[in-house]
C-alpha cells in the first residue's frame, strides 16, 4: 500500500509499509524498557517491605508524666527497645519534635552515664538500659510539652517513633479581685499536737488600702492565729496597702494530741465588705508521734561487775506511741577509759506497739578501784532522747586479790628473813 503526497506541488510517492515497520521497532523498545523499569520498581519496593520486616522493632516507653514542682535535677524516663527481628539493626535516635536545647533532652545510657544516638542491636535482642532524660527549664510556663524521636536504619529507613508529653502544672497563685495570696508552703508535715507556721503574701494590686476580717475553716478541736510576719501581736483583721508590694501574714495552726494521723484539708478566710471573701486553701499532713521507752528485761538498775572483765546487760526498747520511731540510735556516758558496747547498735523502724532486746556490754578497766560507779545509756531518735541510768558495782578482780595477798606473803617473808639473819649474829 502506498500514499501520494503533494509536497510543494510536487507530488510524491512513500511507501507506508517501511514508515509501519519502523513505529513498530520503535513501540516495542518502548514496551520492553516500560517492562524492566516496572520490575525494578517492583523489586526495590520488595527490598523496602523485607528490609522493614527484617527491622521491626518493638518501644516500651513511659509516654506521659505530669510534674507540678520542677526540680532542678533531671529527669528520666526508661524505655526498652527490642529487635524482633532475624538481622542486627544499627539504629539511629534522632530528635524531630521539642525544644530539646531548651529541655537539655537526650537519650541517656543509665548505667554508663552517656548520651547515646546510635545503637546496635542483635536478632532478638533488647536493650533496657536507656532513658529519655530532660530537665525541665526555669520560666517554663504551664502546658503540655511534646518530645518525638524518630528510630532509623543506617539506610534512613523509619523503625519507629518515641513520643513523650511532659506536662507542666505549677501551683497558681490564687488571684482574686484585688488582692493576691501566695502561701509560702501549701503543704506541711509533722507530728499531731504541733502548732504550725503557714506564711502568706498578701498583694493589693488595686489603688486603695484594703481593710480584711480574718478567719479559718478548721477540723474540730483545731485552732488557728493570726499575726503579722515577724510580729507576735494576735490580729483579727488586716490592712493591705497597695504600695506595699507583699504584706507578710503568719498563720498558726494548733493541732491536738488526740487527732487521727492523715491529710487534712484548711481553708484562709479574708472577707472585705467590697470585694467580698477571699480564700485560701492549704493542707496538713498529720503523722503519729513515736515514744521510746527504755528499761532492763529484770527491771534492776543496778550491775554487778568485775574490774578488766566484761559484764552484760539486756535492755527492752518499747515504742508506745502512734507514729513509726525510724532509727534508734544507743549511745552512752561513762567514766573514762570505761568500755560499752552495744549490739545491735541501733534498732530500724520500731513500729507502734513493737519492743526489740538490745544487749550492752560493760568493762570497766583492769586497775578500777572497787566501788559504784553510774553510766549513762541514751536511746536517741530525730525527735528526741529517753535515758537510762545504771549503777554499776565493781569488784576487785580475784587476780588482783591473789597478787595482792602474794605481795603481802613476799613482804612478810622478807621481814622474817631479815630478823633471822639479825638474831643469829
Amino acid at each position: 500500500m502506498s500514499w501520494l503526497v503533494t509536497l510543494h506541488n510536487r507530488p510524491m510517492s512513500i511507501k507506508f509499509k517501511t514508515f509501519t515497520s519502523s513505529m513498530h521497532k520503535r513501540f516495542f523498545m518502548l514496551m520492553l524498557v516500560s517492562v524492566g523499569l516496572m520490575g525494578m520498581l517492583l523489586m526495590v519496593g520488595d527490598s523496602s517491605v523485607n528490609a522493614a520486616e527484617r527491622s521491626i522493632t518493638t518501644i516500651v516507653a513511659e509516654p506521659h508524666i505530669t510534674i507540678t514542682e520542677p526540680l532542678k535535677r533531671p529527669y528520666y524516663l526508661d524505655f526498652v527497645v527490642n529487635n524482633t527481628g532475624d538481622d542486627d539493626i544499627l539504629m539511629d535516635i534522632i530528635p524531630v519534635q521539642g525544644d530539646f536545647d531548651a529541655w537539655k533532652g537526650n537519650v541517656h545510657d543509665r548505667y554508663r552515664s552517656i548520651n547515646v544516638t546510635r545503637v546496635r542491636l542483635s536478632p532478638r535482642e533488647s536493650n533496657d538500659e536507656l532513658s529519655f532524660r530532660f530537665t525541665v527549664p526555669q520560666d517554663v510556663q504551664n502546658g503540655t510539652y511534646s518530645f518525638i524521636f524518630d528510630l532509623a536504619s543506617e539506610n534512613g529507613i523509619l523503625l519507629g517513633k518515641l513520643r513523650y508529653n511532659v506536662t507542666v502544672e505549677k501551683p497558681v497563685v490564687e488571684e482574686l479581685p484585688d488582692l493576691i495570696m501566695e502561701p509560702r508552703y501549701e503543704i506541711l508535715d509533722g507530728y499531731r499536737g504541733e502548732t504550725f507556721s503557714f506564711q502568706v503574701n498578701l498583694t493589693n494590686t488595686g489603688s486603695e488600702n484594703l481593710e480584711f476580717g480574718l478567719s479559718a475553716n478548721l477540723p474540730r478541736g483545731w485552732s488557728a492565729k493570726f499575726k503579722p510576719r515577724w510580729e507576735n501581736t494576735r490580729i483579727r483583721t488586716i490592712i493591705v496597702d497597695p504600695a506595699i508590694r507583699n504584706t507578710g501574714l503568719e498563720v498558726l495552726v494548733s493541732t491536738p494530741e488526740t487527732t487521727d494521723p492523715g491529710l487534712y484539708d484548711i481553708e484562709f478566710i479574708l472577707d472585705n465588705e467590697e470585694i467580698g471573701q477571699n480564700t485560701l486553701g492549704v493542707q496538713l499532713n498529720l503523722k503519729g508521734r513515736p515514744v521510746i521507752e527504755v528499761e532492763t528485761s529484770g527491771g534492776r538498775l543496778d550491775v554487778d561487775a568485775v574490774a578488766g572483765s566484761q559484764s552484760d546487760l539486756v535492755m527492752i526498747v518499747k515504742n508506745t506511741g502512734s507514729g513509726e520511731a525510724g532509727t534508734v540510735r544507743f549511745l552512752s556516758q561513762a567514766p573514762q577509759y570505761w568500755s560499752i558496747q552495744y549490739d545491735p547498735s541501733q534498732v530500724i523502724d520500731l513500729k507502734p506497739g513493737d519492743q526489740a532486746e538490745v544487749k550492752a556490754s560493760i568493762i570497766p578497766p583492769d586497775k578500777t578501784i572497787p566501788g559504784d560507779y553510774y553510766i549513762r545509756s541514751v536511746a536517741s531518735t530525730v525527735l528526741g532522747q529517753t535515758e537510762l541510768n545504771l549503777r554499776i558495782n565493781v569488784a576487785r578482780s580475784e587476780a588482783v586479790g591473789v597478787i595482792g595477798i602474794l605481795l603481802i606473803l613476799a613482804v612478810v617473808g622478807a621481814n622474817l628473813a631479815l630478823f633471822y639473819r639479825m638474831s643469829t649474829r
